[in-house]
């Protein structure tokens, strides 16, 4: 296998991160109608460490590549491929005109996704904004929609040609009869976490307890499901106003502050409590109204929460540089309290360091084979970078789940022998 992808690595005609980031989605094709969990991730996987190669190291660099390229054969080898059509008529089909009226806007999910089966690269970008308050509000397809829809919407018309058949995917997961009550479910956990208007959000957050409830699903419809079904009894004082959109800064640092407090779920609950709000914040930064996605980042949250908070108070939020010497974040990282030591060290990193600490983050995230990890770092890099005051707390949370993923498979820190696990 090692040869395959070293194979594939000499014909891509340029080192850039971009002609990597076409290769790799070409290498894909056009989407999947499977259901495993790995068709769903690859196109999220591949944006996020597209995403992060600013951030890595030059002796990183190609093994941050080769891990793009080895993902885009992995879905190749088990993915059910949808035909693709790109750039085929000049004049856009009579159905994707309606979209620039609105009318399209309200389709079915099945007859959208018949309309991305041949995609037109400049208007698909007009579509997505018109779909964007469909697909964040839609719990479908694990939740995870959204999230490829944040990383498409600011792409230029080239990446999202690429994109728009596993965009797709997501919309034939939508049209589904289990996905349909994936929608149901989480606009009932909107309109009940709505109906608490508290106007403290990290207050609200904080005081909701551990549920008792139970779920016959598993993954994120059974958090949904169970936090649905227990309810969120808090004794928090309500206010008149709806949140603005910009409360969904609060609700990212809580869901942070929860991955320092936790040490169970981390890889696969915790992680999601960020990146899925996060997803929806983009979305509302850029879709202009952010109603819907504010309060779908909201729910996320309560919903996380309510299912696996340990029963731990939240403490205090601590942000503040180091005034004594500090121990290296690469060392606490690798040593036997890294779960510990590494937060606390990027929670008191000096600010000259913070750009160096987020290198060395990205670049060891991007090395390494999983999914929710990149996501993971991905969104709090997005969230340090200008969103928040509490830079600091996103770098810890990162350097957390690293921690976590570094302990859990050791091995993947052996760079000589990455590619050859990866692809054996």
């Amino acid at each position: 296998m090692r040869e395959e992808l070293a194979e594939h690595l000499s014909l891509i005609q340029s080192n850039s991160d971009r002609a990597v980031l076409f290769y790799s989605l070409d290498l894909m094709g056009g989407g999947t109608s499977g259901r495993s969990s790995f068709e769903l991730h690859a196109p999220l996987e591949i944006m996020a460490r597209y995403h992060l190669l600013p951030w890595v190291g030059y002796d990183f660099r190609q093994v941050a590549h080769a891990q793009m390229l080895a993902t885009a054969l992995d879905f190749r080898r088990v993915a059910k491929p949808f035909p693709v059509k790109r750039r085929g008529a000049k004049v856009l089909p009579e159905s994707w005109q309606e979209y620039d009226t609105g009318v399209g806007a309200n389709a079915s999910w099945q007859n959208i996704a018949a309309d991305l089966q041949q995609p037109h690269a400049h208007d698909l970008r007009a579509v997505l904004h018109l779909l964007g308050d469909r697909v964040v509000a839609n719990a479908g397809a694990a939740g995870h929609g959204h999230v490829l829809l944040a990383h498409a919407i600011d792409a230029d018309s080239w990446i999202c040609e690429r994109l728009a058949p596993h965009l797709r995917m997501f919309v034939e997961w939508y049209a589904s009869d289990d996905d349909t009550e994936m929608e149901a479910v989480l606009d009932d956990l909107w309109d009940l976490v709505a109906a608490e208007d508290a106007e403290d959000v990290v207050d609200f957050l904080a005081a909701i307890p551990r549920g008792t409830a139970d779920s016959e699903h598993r993954g994120i419809r059974g958090i949904l499901d169970r936090a649905l079904k227990t309810g969120f009894d808090c004794s928090v004082a309500g206010g008149e106003d709806a949140w603005p959109p910009e409360r969904c800064v609060a609700a990212m640092e809580v869901a942070a502050r929860f991955m320092l407090l936790e040490t169970d779920e981390i890889e696969y609950g915790w992680s999601h409590c960020l990146t899925l709000p996060e997803a929806a914040c983009t979305l509302a930064e850029n879709l202009g109204d952010g109603e819907v996605a504010t309060h779908v980042a909201l729910s996320y949250v309560a919903a996380f929460i309510s299912a696996l908070r340990s029963g731990a108070p939240l403490p205090p939020l601590q942000d503040d540089e180091s005034d004594g010497t500090q121990v290296d974040l690469l060392d606490a990282l690798t040593g036997d309290s890294a779960l510990v030591d590494a937060p606390a060290v990027a929670l008191g990193m000096k600010e000259g360091e913070m750009a160096g600490s987020w290198q060395l983050i990205c670049s060891l995230a991007s090395a390494r084979p999983d999914a929710h990890l990149v996501k993971y770092v991905f969104a709090c890099l997005r969230c340090a970078s200008g969103r928040s005051l509490h830079h600091r707390l996103f770098l810890a949370a990162a350097a957390k789940l690293l921690a976590a993923w570094m302990q859990r498979f050791p091995d993947d820190m052996q760079l000589g022998d990455l590619l050859t696990d990866r692809l054996a």
